[in-house]
């Protein structure tokens, strides 16, 4: 039976809101006002398949979340024992006690909170609010929703900026490594003395960049007194010289038992000796700036080798030269004075390993954009490793020799040879009986005969 109180009504219909049901009991369990309903009222959203998904994610999730807040774990209450929790919890809200409980009314989870409306210490009855759990996910959903797209979106902004920023820092770094190789040749020689980017930068990267710049800086001044140093000793030490010379000349002719002297003519030959190295080590410093004042004419190389070879063979009787060329011209653009000094430290090094008896082989060949010059000659192979390090400054792999070698004679081939464009290497013959050294120069584009040959590389090693 419902005893219906206008007054309460008023009062309780000014706190409905949608989908929630608030009653008024009193101590007899007797409805005294009523209003609203706990219907889902979401009926324009409740088939919509994106809502469907979510709440169905959502349902999956509650357990979790339920014991993560709540710290209990979360079971599906058949409808019975719900009505008897029901019963329960209003029981304690009339006894003056608040119950919050979760309940199942027609397969809709319901939540019910009790309090107990008291006066002057007595519990008049209770007031019941019980609302669809439906209304609440859909009201978290879009919660849910709205925090997970600005995470998204928060965390494309952060993507978007770090990207932004790496990529930036990594173009710097880049860009500074690019620099920095590029201030040193392959052969360990400056291009460069400062750098020009990044120095003026505030951040890691530039205190980098200026390290690097100071340590170039240190590098060029050091550079640059080793090559002048050849010209500074050239200069200190033939005046010495000379002045030894002069004294041993003296000596010879003031002095007859001097003069067939053993000791005065090997003090002639390490003056000499001393005279040459100073030379050479000169010339070499030389050598790069004398270069870069050539001017290059476009020359017949096979007339020129050939006419080298035949020259060198007459004035080295006891050595055989064997000349191999294409049978026609080959023009380059040359220095002829270079090609000749070229020729002429790769055959003296090809004298000094070559086996006695067998012949050293210079053959000419030309392919399609270049002509390649290779001298090979029988001896012992190329020790290991030392392909590209012979071509460098002031290495030798003579040994113990009984004259004196610096390193610089193949260091000019190289120098001669990049100067006209080419490249210079050395490798063992076939079958590791001797070595042959191969100079690589660019063809004129005029008077050039067509290759004779395919660009299979066909290297003079088959002497």
């Amino acid at each position: 039976m419902v005893f219906r109180s206008p007054q309460l009504l008023n009062i309780i219909q000014g706190l409905g809101y949608s989908g929630a049901r608030i009653q008024v009991i009193d101590s007899q369990r007797r409805t005294r006002a009523e209003t609203g309903s706990y219907g889902t009222t979401d009926v324009a959203n409740g088939n919509d398949p994106g809502v469907l998904d979510t709440r169905a994610w959502f349902t999956k999730i509650r357990p979790l979340l339920h014991k993560l807040i709540i710290r209990e774990e979360w079971r599906d209450q058949p409808a019975t024992e719900s009505d008897v929790m029901f019963d329960r919890a209003l029981t304690t809200a009339l006894e003056g006690k608040p119950r919050v409980l979760r309940r199942i009314s027609d397969n809709a989870q319901i939540i019910v909170a009790l309090h107990p409306i008291v006066s002057k210490d007595k519990t008049l009855g209770a007031v019941i609010v019980q609302q669809n759990m439906a209304e609440i996910l859909t009201f978290q959903e879009a919660a849910l929703e709205q925090i997970v797209l600005f995470s998204i979106l928060s965390l494309l902004a952060v993507f978007v900026v770090l990207l932004a920023f790496s990529v930036r820092l990594a173009w710097r770094i880049r860009g500074l490594r690019r620099e920095a190789n590029a201030a040193i040749d392959p052969y360990g020689r400056l291009r460069a003395s400062a750098l020009q980017s990044e120095v003026n930068a505030g951040d890691e990267i530039g205190d980098l960049a200026r390290s690097i710049d100071n340590m170039l800086l240190r590098l060029n001044q050091h550079n640059t007194f080793i090559e002048n140093m050849p010209r500074t000793l050239r200069h200190e030490i033939n005046n010495p010289l000379n002045t030894l010379s002069t004294s041993l000349q003296n000596l010879e002719n003031e002095s007859e038992s001097v003069r067939n002297s053993k000791y005065l003519e090997s003090a002639k030959r390490g003056v000499l000796r001393i005279g040459a190295i100073v030379q050479n080590l000169a010339d070499a410093a030389n050598l790069e700036e004398s270069l870069e004042t050539e001017e290059l004419e476009t020359l017949d190389i096979e007339k020129l080798i050939e006419n080298y070879v035949a020259n060198f063979q007459l004035t080295h009787e006891k050595h055989h030269f064997i000349f191999r060329g294409t049978g026609g011209p080959v023009y380059a653009r040359v220095s002829d004075y270079r090609i000749e000094q070229l020729l002429d430290k790769i055959i003296d090094n090809a004298i000094d390993f070559h086996r006695p008896e067998s012949p050293i082989k210079v053959q000419l060949d030309t392919y399609r954009e270049h002509l390649q010059i290779s001298i090979a000659n029988r001896g012992p192979a190329l020790p290991h490793g030392a392909g590209e390090s012979l071509f460098e400054s002031m290495v030798s792999h003579r040994g113990r020799q009984s004259r004196l070698h610096f390193g610089l004679g193949l260091y000019v081939v190289r120098l001669i040879a990049e100067h006209h464009g080419g490249s210079v290497h050395a490798l063992d013959l076939p079958d590791s009986s001797g070595v042959a050294i191969m100079v690589r120069l660019p063809l004129s584009p005029v008077g050039s005969p067509t290759p004779k040959k395919s660009d299979k590389v066909e290297s003079a090693e088959t002497a």
